[in-house]
């Protein structure tokens, strides 16, 4: 499930952020490079090579999976953009091709996770970010739990107690883990 537009823009706020990880990577490879110490040497020796846009790409849809999100499949909107491909490839204008490559390019991921929702586009070298989360957010609830168990060496029973409670995943940095991703961990910004 997805809202629609309407539901989008009353009830949910939206944040938008791009990243370019080829650019980042280029610059820490160059700092890295200028003047290393005898310990930058070592430490460049064993320092795996950046990770490309597609792979920061992947890695940023595995880190959202890993965190309990799944993916949103919209068929109808894969058909229409299938379509468009194949009208436009049927065309023998060169602009009909290059509007197929273009369509080609671009790749849209829709995840969710209980009422939050992150839109992942990557198009070309940037990967763009659309998170939507809700306007009134959910109440935080906490549950108290308590039961009793049985030690096997002694004849009574203890009183135990844990509490449960949920996240507030609404306020979760989701730019930081993604910049850290981007960077491998390897930079201050």
């Amino acid at each position: 499930y997805f809202p629609d537009r309407r539901s989008l823009h009353y009830d949910y706020v939206v944040a938008a952020y791009e990243l370019l990880p080829e650019a980042i990577n280029m610059e820490i490879w160059a700092s890295w490079s200028r003047s290393p110490t005898c310990e930058d040497k070592a430490v460049l020796v064993y320092r795996r090579p950046p990770l490309n846009t597609q792979e920061v790409f992947l890695e940023l849809i595995s880190q959202r999976l890993g965190q309990g999100f799944q993916l949103i499949t919209k068929k109808k909107l894969r058909q229409a953009v299938e379509q468009k491909v194949q009208t436009a490839s049927t065309q023998t204008s060169a602009g009909a091709f290059m509007l197929a490559n273009k369509k080609a390019v671009e790749e849209d991921y829709y995840m969710s996770i209980g009422r939050i929702y992150h839109k992942l586009t990557l198009i070309g070298q940037t990967i763009r970010v659309t998170c939507y989360r809700p306007r009134h957010p959910q109440p935080q609830l906490n549950y108290e739990y308590r039961y009793r168990h049985q030690a096997p060496d002694i004849c009574s029973y203890y009183v135990s107690w844990t509490n449960f409670s949920n996240k507030k995943l609404e306020n979760y940095n989701w730019n930081h883990l993604d910049q850290y991703i981007c960077t491998q961990g390897d930079w201050e910004y």
